[in-house]
């Protein structure tokens, strides 16, 4: 399965593809009419299709689906047409899996577009919608254009690149990481989590062989919960979400379409995430304009030598069998204690509380597991390294006299974070709350809840990595929130150029330092 930077990026302007003349595989398209008075504007966009093609046409149960049938036959490529009222629930999104599901899904390819204005966000999304519907089909050439691509570069969706409104935290999975997990067990494909690209809005074209296991899902309206207003975490932003993991994994590339800049973007594109680079000048400046400054802390203040967290368990296992001779797997060992200890603690779970579960789960006596946890802390403090540019705003703000406060989920105490932000260069900070001492957290918004109680929310900005509850959180809170990539991610996104010795194996665990440009910061 290839991730969102796993497929080489490759860009043709639209004249270096040959449009497709002719096109003998079967073609459906299916428009969401929730908003009748954008009919015309569809209409004058699907007679921009050259090929032949079946017309799926979802609205209102109180629309007049006659007089929609009528205007739509005057579209010369349009053979059956149908037109079905529905009831307003799972957005566009239930219509085209379970409406009209069955029959969309043997047809070779796929349109999905919809009468889009998301009036809940607080205006009209004209400017998404036009130019979602310039890139797919604003043209006949344009339309023979994509089909080439489908034929002759291994396509397997289309869409188009971000638009304006579109903030880059909107490429991950924010609210619907639970969802999301769910449907792709369904489907027997592996969860990709960090940031990744998908068809934001869900205007796209597809190869429909690409999202067949969707389809294969045999949805029901049961499954989608009633309309209400909802932002974020309903079933349909999940399906939003899948479609492009479900086609990579199935071998297809993704293709980006710019239309304001006239390309295609084959396999990967920067663009989504570009609203997330600035100058780290820029980034004080906008910081010191608020009287309280938040940090997260891992990935954000300072991160660790080791590719994932869990890296630094398997360097423990290796410790663990040179020291011991013995073979063990200390993952699971350390996860199931980590869960065990959940089960009674929950949000006050400290590492204490973790290694005092070790011998209920293996066969490590309780003094063998006192000496783990040292270890183990030991180890955090070995592996803990600065984010330069990060480092360099914290000092600047201290400097300021802005009040710096510290927030993170971490079973880790603060007297052992404060050892490893002061080994990475930190000190002067105001305040530091962590979950494992609060009996709160961030990811479920029970600390902000308690933040949002002490300062105020209208002169505080937090920075931190985690998309969900570094910033979706805070903004859902009225706050004002500032995005910074993790190293992973960033990897995923610039793949930024790494040391000498990145993915240098050691103790089992991929290891690397992160060669930070000091100009830059990716915010």
């Amino acid at each position: 399965m290839r991730s969102v930077s796993e497929s080489a990026e490759e860009m043709l302007r639209f004249s270096q593809v040959e449009p497709l003349k002719n096109n003998r595989l079967s073609i459906a398209v299916h428009i969401h009419l929730y908003y009748e008075d954008l009919l015309e504007e569809f209409i004058g966009y699907l007679k921009n299709i050259p090929y032949s093609f079946d017309l799926f046409v979802s609205c209102r149960k109180d629309a007049d689906a006659l007089f929609i049938r009528d205007r739509l036959r005057t579209i010369k490529n349009a053979g059956k047409i149908t037109v079905r009222g529905v009831e307003n629930r799972g957005r566009d999104l239930l219509p085209f899996y379970v409406t009209f599901g069955r029959e969309l899904s043997k047809y070779d390819y796929l349109l999905h577009a919809h009468s889009k204005k998301s009036l809940y966000t607080g205006g009209e999304k004209l400017g998404w919608r036009q130019n979602s519907m310039n890139a797919l089909s604003g043209s006949a050439t344009a339309v023979r254009r994509i089909f080439a691509l489908f034929e002759k570069k291994g396509v397997g969706l289309v869409y188009p690149e971000n638009y304006d409104e579109v903030p880059s935290a909107a490429y991950h999975w924010l609210k619907n990481a639970g969802n999301g997990q769910a449907l792709l067990s369904r489907m027997g494909i592996p969860f990709v989590g960090g940031v990744f690209l998908y068809p934001a809005g869900s205007f796209f074209w597809a190869k429909t062989d690409a999202i067949r296991q969707v389809f294969d899902l045999h949805l029901t309206k049961d499954d989608f919960p009633e309309e209400a207003r909802q932002i974020d975490g309903t079933l349909a932003h999940a399906l939003e979400r899948v479609i492009g993991i479900v086609s990579r994994f199935n071998g297809y590339k993704d293709c980006l379409i710019d239309f304001r800049a006239s390309v295609f973007r084959l396999g990967f594109s920067r663009l989504p995430f570009m609203h997330l680079l600035n100058d780290r000048a820029f980034v004080l400046e906008q910081l010191k304009k608020y009287e309280t400054v938040s940090f997260d802390i891992f990935d954000t203040l300072i991160t660790r030598l080791c590719f994932e967290p869990d890296d630094l368990f398997l360097i423990m296992q290796k410790k663990i069998e040179a020291s011991k001779k013995r073979r063990l797997n200390f993952l699971k060992i350390r996860k199931d204690a980590e869960n065990a200890a959940w089960q009674k603690k929950g949000a006050f779970t400290n590492i204490d509380d973790i290694y005092e579960m070790l011998p209920s789960v293996s066969d490590f006596s309780e003094p063998e597991a006192e000496e783990l946890k040292v270890m183990e802390i030991e180890l955090e403090l070995d592996l803990a390294v600065p984010r330069r540019d990060m480092l360099w705003i914290f000092n600047m703000l201290r400097e300021n006299g802005n009040k710096i406060i510290l927030v993170s989920d971490m079973y880790l105490k603060k007297g052992i974070i404060a050892r490893m932000l002061e080994k990475c260069g930190y000190s002067g900070w105001n305040e530091m709350y962590i979950s494992c001492e609060e009996g709160a957290r961030k990811d479920s918004e029970s600390m902000w809840g308690k933040i949002f109680g002490i300062y105020d929310k209208n002169r505080f900005v937090h920075c931190g990595d985690n998309f969900r509850s570094d910033c979706q959180a805070v903004g859902d809170i009225g706050a004002i929130p500032m995005p910074v990539f993790n190293p992973r991610d960033e990897l995923e996104v610039f793949r930024v150029r790494f040391a000498a010795s990145w993915f240098r194996r050691k103790c089992g665990a991929f290891q690397f330092t992160v060669r930070h440009r000091p100009e830059h910061l990716r915010l």
